[in-house]
């Protein structure tokens, strides 16, 4: 041994209980033999952004790697699961230090970022709707009865953000959305708006609820806007805006 060397570097293939093909690299400096060892680290595929690097990325162990996180237009970065750790509300940039002694994963995960306001759009006698601009379908499509629009209720709720429920027995609706719950009973012109009697229509005691072709058909108007929605009617081309701030 040269007794006047003091940093020799030395490449061999060392077995690895975990994975004999890893590569160890020794450094001997002033006598100490340290080693190194590449692990993998697989960026797992996901929707509504993109991650780099990406695919699968030999680091060296102990190291550092810095993930950049771009979320896809309309979404935002939720939460990242690095290995078996999870991070929610985590930064764009994101680094990582392997200190694992087996390979790992890595795996951002988006959400679509709410919008300010919902706007749906309706027409008299087409199933077709939009949520957004986004093309749903409802049940049946939605009619005019007693000079008032009336339609299957649950998409346009759900689209909105919330719930509806039917009692069979009483034949009442129930629907909820935020602090409001409504309860409207087939042929009755009066609901509950939390709680409170109020007539549905106080110019008119015809418009009622009403299940036609086994469809239940709730009275648009008065159901929106007791969620605290904006009603418009275009007579013309016979469409009904509806606008929703959550």
């Amino acid at each position: 041994m040269n007794d006047g060397l003091t940093d020799l570097t030395v490449y061999s293939v060392a077995f690895d209980p975990n994975n004999i093909s890893f590569l160890y690299v020794g450094t001997c400096q002033g006598g100490l033999f340290r080693k190194q060892v590449t692990r993998t680290i697989k960026v797992l595929p996901t929707e509504g952004g993109k991650v780099e690097p990406s695919g699968t990325l030999e680091v060296v162990f102990g190291s550092e790697v810095v993930f950049n996180i771009t979320p896809d237009s309309g979404y935002k970065l939720k939460e990242i699961y690095a290995g078996s750790n999870k991070y929610q509300n985590p930064s764009t940039t994101f680094r990582v230090t392997l200190g694992t002694t087996y390979n790992s994963t890595f795996r951002a995960v988006f959400e679509k970022i709410a919008p300010s306001n919902i706007v749906i759009l309706l027409q008299i006698g087409n199933r077709i709707f939009t949520v957004n601009g986004d093309r749903r379908t409802l049940d049946s499509p939605p009619i005019i009865k007693n000079n008032r629009t009336l339609l299957p209720i649950r998409a346009v709720v759900e689209s909105l953000g919330g719930t509806v429920g039917w009692d069979g027995a009483e034949h009442k609706v129930t629907v909820a959305l935020g602090s409001k719950t409504l309860e409207l009973w087939i042929g009755k012109p009066i609901a509950k708006v939390n709680g409170r009697d109020t007539l549905i229509d106080a110019t008119n005691p015809n418009v009622v609820p009403e299940i036609v072709n086994s469809r239940t058909m709730l009275p648009l108007r008065f159901v929106a806007e007791s969620l605290g929605a904006d009603v418009q009617w275009d007579g013309t081309t016979k469409t009904i805006t509806i606008t929703y701030i959550p």
